[in-house]
């Protein structure tokens, strides 16, 4: 707007520079200026630069005979300087042309405006606006001002005009302007053109109404939204020349130009977007229902095998591996990895754009997959049952003393020793009968070692400690202890030296895993010189 109002001041100046020129030669067209005191008067006081030339060789070129002050003050000059002096001489710089004006205004007598433009020694260009007429007397008359600002202003507006219409027409997004009164479309480019099918002439016969499905009154109101604030984003539907229907994201803004106010808009084809955006949605709301179902599933599994733990006890050497909801966790690991990556890929896909139908159907067929992988899981294997396990408040001295002497019967019939050994009766919060299934299947498995190996006075040492924060109870027999080729691989779940029909395998995994995943403890091997020893070590209050 600034430079608008500059531009027309300008403008104001030059018609009254024009005006002032008609005075001036109606005041001196048959008389010697010289002899004028009004001519005189307007000479000096005029805020126009004004110069008188006489002609030279008939026409050829001009004396400079008098300037005003004013010409004085634009052109940094004194008139010392310049009167006398030809125009070729006095401005170099412009003398073509301005020779060229002078000599047909000399010769035709016709009065003519001429703008030039020229370069000052410090490289700047400035513009001057001519009123040029003859005198009766022969001489030419030059009134002129600086018109650099205008002119400047001018040359802005055309660049910026020409880089918008280049930007406009050129841009690969399609294009509107639209009259937010009249709601007319103004202007559309080639791309516009392109993705609704109309032509440029096309188009100014249409309205906003006409490419955009909602009802009258609510484009109404968006446009009345953006003119009031500033530039919105909106998602619409658009009709096409072929009446097909798409889907659209919409960046408006408001522009104004010098005499009216338009609605500036650039439309991208989200069509495939936002269908891709809706079905991914739809997806992970399937996704959420098939882990409602197999959370659900989980929990009946688990109820299930709460309902078991007792009888999985008693059988432990019979157990499957399926039963253990350990090896759920390992058997899930993977493939819940797998669909995290696949999920969280098909969301950078569609960050960037590059989701698309074929894509997306293709990974989500890999994630079914999986789930179905994991949903089968959950047949074939179950938890470790620990929720029958009553937490409590006991004696560790008390526990192994009852079991000591409920394993008497099985001790007496292979004349094993067992030696229990304390320093102190202390009480913890924990798992009694967890404790006593871990320490009887390791006395029995002691037991089998000496009837297998014929251990002539076969012993058992039982050690209770109590530490700051935790206790030890170290099982320790003279059964020879076990094969450094298989001690690490004990505890693993279907490992056994014995034969089918006597264990499973599941003894050792299942006591690894109540001691360290039910109970919060550790367990640990070694042998010793007289056979292999057992440390479990918990903490005094189990959290």
């Amino acid at each position: 707007m600034e430079s608008t109002d500059r531009i027309q001041e300008l403008e104001q100046k030059l018609r009254l520079l024009e005006s002032q020129n008609q005075v001036l030669k109606s005041q001196i067209a048959n008389q010697n200026f010289v002899e004028i005191p009004l001519f005189q008067s307007i000479f000096l006081n005029i805020q126009n630069a004004c110069i008188i030339y006489s002609a030279i060789d008939n026409g050829t070129d001009f004396n400079i005979i008098h300037v005003n002050p004013a010409l004085e003050r634009l052109e940094n000059v004194h008139k010392t300087d310049i009167l006398g002096k030809k125009v070729s001489e006095a401005f170099p710089e412009a003398n073509k042309g301005i020779l060229e004006i002078f000599s047909r205004v000399f010769r035709s007598g016709i009065y003519e405006t001429y703008v030039f433009k020229y370069q000052l020694s410090d490289k700047s260009i400035v513009y001057r606006s001519n009123n040029i007429f003859k005198l009766a007397s022969g001489e030419i008359v030059a009134i002129y001002e600086d018109i650099t600002p205008l002119k400047v202003k001018e040359d802005q507006l055309k660049q910026s005009e020409a880089r918008f219409r280049a930007f406009f027409e050129n841009n690969t997004a399609a294009m509107l302007q639209i009259d937010p009164i009249t709601k007319n479309i103004i202007n559309a480019n080639e791309a516009a053109s392109r993705f609704y099918g109309y032509n440029h002439e096309e188009f100014k016969k249409l309205k906003a109404y006409d490419i955009n499905i909602l009802a009258p009154d609510e484009i109404d109101q968006k446009m009345i939204q953006v003119m009031t604030s500033s530039s919105q984003t909106f998602i619409f539907q658009h009709r096409l020349a072929n009446g097909e229907s798409r889907e659209v994201e919409v960046y408006v803004s408001p522009i104004t130009t010098e005499t009216e106010k338009q609605l500036f808009l650039t439309i991208y084809d989200v069509s495939e977007r936002e269908a891709n955006k809706r079905h991914l949605e739809e997806s992970k709301a399937q996704l959420a229902r098939i882990n409602k179902t197999l959370e659900e599933k989980v929990n009946t599994e688990l109820r299930r095998s709460r309902e078991k733990d007792h009888l999985l006890i008693q059988q432990s050497r019979h157990a499957v591996l399926g039963e253990m909801i350990g090896n759920i966790a390992h058997q899930w690991r993977q493939p819940l990895n797998e669909v995290a990556i696949l999920i969280n890929d098909l969301e950078d896909a569609f960050t960037f754009g590059v989701l698309n139908k074929a894509y997306f159907e293709k990974t989500m067929k890999t994630v079914y997959r999986r789930l179905k992988f994991m949903s089968n899981t959950i047949d074939d294997f179950s938890k470790m049952y620990t929720d029958d396990f009553k937490k409590e408040t006991f004696s560790p001295k008390s526990q192994i003393e009852k079991l000591i002497q409920f394993a008497t019967g099985s001790s007496q019939k292979n004349k094993i020793q067992i030696r229990f050994m304390f320093d102190e009766d202390f009480e913890v919060l924990g798992y009694p009968n967890m404790l006593s299934h871990v320490l009887f299947n390791m006395l029995n498995n002691s037991r089998d070692i000496f009837v297998e190996r014929k251990i002539e006075k076969p012993e058992i040492w039982i050690k209770l400690e109590k530490r700051e924060t935790d206790y030890c109870i170290t099982l320790l027999d003279n059964g020879k202890g076990i094969d450094g080729e298989i001690i690490d691989k004990i505890f693993d779940p279907y490992f056994t030296t014995k034969n089918t029909k006597k264990g499973s395998g599941l003894g050792l995994y299942m006591a690894k895993s109540m001691i360290e995943k039910q109970m919060d403890g550790q367990i640990e091997i070694q042998n010793q010189r007289e056979g292999a020893e057992f440390k479990i070590t918990l903490h005094l209050k189990s959290a």
